[in-house]
């Protein structure tokens, strides 16, 4: 579920990162507790908001995580190559790691924001790019971002003259045919609880029906 009264786009993204705030189709989400359960707007784990409120009822579902509940951040460095095996298997290590060295600081799963969750991604690079199958293992979820979000990381510049600029990778490509048809990038967030850790099944993303997958998809 999202926050109460966050504004959002009609694509599902947090709208004012993309220069949006003056759209007829801009929407802003609501979140209450009634006696049947919590209404509000959903996120879906592809990352976007659904304007369709739903109720999620208190004899079916429980709070996984609460605000101000510990979780590990994920930091992605720059220049590794995000291999997605040793991206998995990192997490795994940290399962081990910290309740032994840590015993007293537990901790529920694992979050990360980033460029390099930008959902638009998916449409642009083939399924078995690392960037791509790194993103399904999460549940995704919208963030405040600026328009150019992960540019400067993507070409090593903040220059705007994108016909100066090399378009020697899929996504470097998919990037500037993007800014130069008037469209924006975008950072995301990323949500993986750590009993649902299983690297390579898709936990979140795997169980959508085709109908979920085309309302939640670009």
């Amino acid at each position: 579920m999202s926050e109460g009264n966050v504004k959002f786009s009609g694509d599902g993204q947090i709208s004012g990162a993309r220069g949006e705030h003056n759209q007829g189709n801009n929407w802003t989400s609501r979140l209450f507790f009634d006696s049947e359960g919590v209404v509000g707007t959903p996120i879906y784990p592809t990352g976007r908001a659904w304007a369709k409120e739903t109720c999620l009822a208190w004899k079916s579902w429980r709070q996984a995580l609460a605000p101000g509940d510990p979780v590990l951040e994920i930091h992605i460095p720059a220049g590794s190559p995000m291999d997605f095996d040793a991206c998995g298997d990192s997490l795994l290590q940290a399962l081990d790691f910290f309740p032994r060295y840590f015993p007293d600081r537990p901790f529920l799963g694992f979050c990360c924001t980033s460029w390099l969750l930008n959902t638009q991604y998916q449409n642009w690079l083939p399924p078995d790019s690392n960037i791509v199958r790194f993103q399904r293992e999460f549940y995704l979820f919208p963030i405040y971002s600026n328009e150019r979000s992960g540019f400067n990381r993507i070409f090593g510049t903040s220059s705007q003259n994108f016909s100066k600029l090399p378009r020697d990778t899929r996504l470097r490509r998919a990037v500037l045919d993007c800014l130069e048809s008037g469209g924006h990038l975008r950072s995301g967030g990323a949500l993986l609880l750590a009993k649902d850790l299983d690297w390579g099944n898709q936990i979140y993303q795997k169980g959508l029906s085709n109908s979920e997958w085309s309302q939640s998809k670009e």
